[in-house]
């Protein structure tokens, strides 16, 4: 049995069990198996399909499921796996309806099997990176999918083809799918073989059976081959199965200011900033700096912290301030050791200088590398949305921000715009599409997804705005800094018509805001 003609069920079946062996811990927590089975067992009398039931989690909470909505339950399963471990487990259920297969689910031939009412499915989350390239190559030929795929699409898109017409789809994805060009892509995907595609976050994280981080989400799909859906959904999926609609993917208000708009990475190139190695040691406050008797010269002043930042303009008079508060704004950067220097830097042991990852990628050990230029940071750990912030000549971040560096061809106009779109009411809704949520709700972007924040490139963001938006901002007055760039920027788009589309987007924003936030008290400035 192959794969194109290139992998064998051995070979495939390695990627998975190693996954399993990995990160098993994967397997669908109770809860969210009876929210989901809730939503997805209707009448008791499905035949439903799990292409990778590991331990059976969703199958029970299926038959349970069909026991309490019907007196007489006639549902079936075929539930697959290529873990012997599972699959031990799923034929000690004391289900008699239950067929279990030994076999790798991505090489069954959906016409050796009947169609199905529904797929249930908690597919493996490996990741694009994780997989021998020729298998990738392989899944990516074979399904048409397009960049850094996890295995979790391959195993949707093979399901459909079990499918009848009809017929729903409930699966567990990871939460990546939210906010990732593939994760869009494969519900696009969906919107045209199904009449209703939603994705949804779950009420609470999934108590991974490894303690693992991932969030998860769910996709729900139904009335496939019936009809195409316009856009897919987002929302929460409560625990009683019910689903609570947010908005759909994209209104028309911002898919209008989508159109103008260039993401952050067509105008500056993104990195990550300066790493010490040990902050405590290289980063210092005035009075330490005092204390060491180190001469400025020896320094350069720094931003390493989302507290540093008030408004979306850093000068070094502000890092000056900050550091005779006890900030830690001085980067230790000499050229040569002084003595001062030398005698500081005694602190950091022979064995530490041998050890640590970053001394010794250096020559010499204490001597931080630092980019030709740093024009602005990007906050990536944040609750009301990622700041742009420009930066006085001379003055660096550390990795705990995001270095901006803005394209020669980028104009100063549109270099203005990137600080002020991020604060606008479109800024903050494309921040909460984007960027991924954390414990306690924070909003954290990788680098690539600062890349992909849109910014309105717009005539109308001068630098008048851009200085009344900083002062407005460390009042700590975001509301009305957003007030002031949405009434610049949505008459000029939408003309009369501008506060009504702006209510849309403030509503979609608060919606998407509530539900990442989940009602959770910690929260990052």
């Amino acid at each position: 049995m192959k794969i194109d003609g290139d992998h064998n069920l051995q070979d495939v079946s390695q990627v998975i069990l190693d996954r399993v062996r990995s990160l098993g811990a994967y397997y669908t927590p109770d809860l969210t198996a009876l929210a989901i089975a809730r939503w997805a067992i209707r009448t008791g009398d499905e035949n439903f399909l799990e292409p990778s039931a590991g331990a059976g989690a969703l199958v029970c909470a299926a038959f349970s499921r069909a026991i309490a909505v019907s007196s007489k339950p006639l549902c079936r399963a075929t539930a697959f796996d290529v873990d012997p471990t599972a699959i031990q487990r799923l034929n000690e259920l004391p289900i008699d309806q239950l067929d279990v297969r030994f076999a790798d689910f991505l090489i069954e031939d959906a016409k050796n099997h009947q169609q199905f009412d529904l797929i249930l499915a908690n597919p493996p989350f490996n990741r694009n990176h994780s997989l021998p390239v020729s298998l990738r190559d392989s899944l990516r030929e074979r399904f048409k999918t397009k960049g850094a795929v996890g295995l979790w699409v391959p195993f949707l898109l093979h399901s459909l083809s079990f499918l009848k017409s009809g017929g729903r789809i409930a699966s567990i994805v990871p939460r990546s799918a939210l906010f990732t060009l593939h994760g869009d892509s494969l519900l696009t995907r969906l919107c045209s073989s199904f009449n209703s595609v939603g994705i949804y976050e779950l009420t609470s994280k999934p108590d991974w059976s490894s303690f693992a981080e991932e969030a998860g989400a769910v996709i729900l799909a139904e009335g496939y081959l019936t009809g195409t859906a316009e856009s897919y959904d987002r929302g929460i999926l409560h625990d009683d199965g019910s689903i609570e609609k947010i908005i759909a993917s994209n209104s028309q208000p911002y898919a209008t200011l989508l159109s103008h708009s260039k993401p952050l990475g067509m105008l500056a190139q993104l990195s990550i900033g300066a790493v010490t190695g040990r902050n405590n040691v290289f980063l210092l406050s005035e009075a330490e700096r005092l204390d060491a008797g180190i001469a400025i010269s020896d320094l350069r002043p720094v931003v390493s912290r989302r507290k540093h930042i008030a408004g979306i303009m850093l000068s070094a008079q502000d890092l000056l301030h900050l550091a005779r508060d006890g900030q830690k704004t001085w980067l230790l950067s000499p050229e040569e050791l002084t003595v001062p220097v030398s005698k500081y830097l005694e602190s950091v042991s022979k064995a530490e200088q041998l050890s640590v990852v970053w001394f010794k990628k250096r020559n010499p050990w204490w001597k931080v590398q630092l980019a030709a230029q740093y024009d602005a940071v990007f906050t990536y750990m944040n609750d009301l949305g990622p700041r742009v912030v420009k930066l006085a000549p001379k003055l660096v971040c550390t990795n705990t921000l995001h270095r901006v560096e803005f394209h020669p061809t980028t104009s100063e106009p549109v270099r203005t715009a990137t600080l002020l779109s991020p604060i606008s009411t479109f800024g903050q809704l494309a921040a909460e599409k984007i960027g991924r949520a954390y414990s306690g709700g924070v909003l954290k972007f990788e680098i690539a997804e600062a890349r992909s924040l849109p910014i309105v490139v717009s005539h109308l963001f001068h630098p008048e705005l851009a200085i009344h938006v900083d002062t407005l901002l460390r009042r700590n007055e975001l509301d009305c800094a957003t007030d002031a760039v949405d009434q610049v920027l949505m008459p000029a788009l939408f003309g009369s018509a501008w506060r009504d589309a702006l209510s849309e987007l403030q509503l979609e924003l608060r919606l998407l805001r509530e539900a990442r936030r989940g009602n959770k008290k910690g929260k990052a400035s």
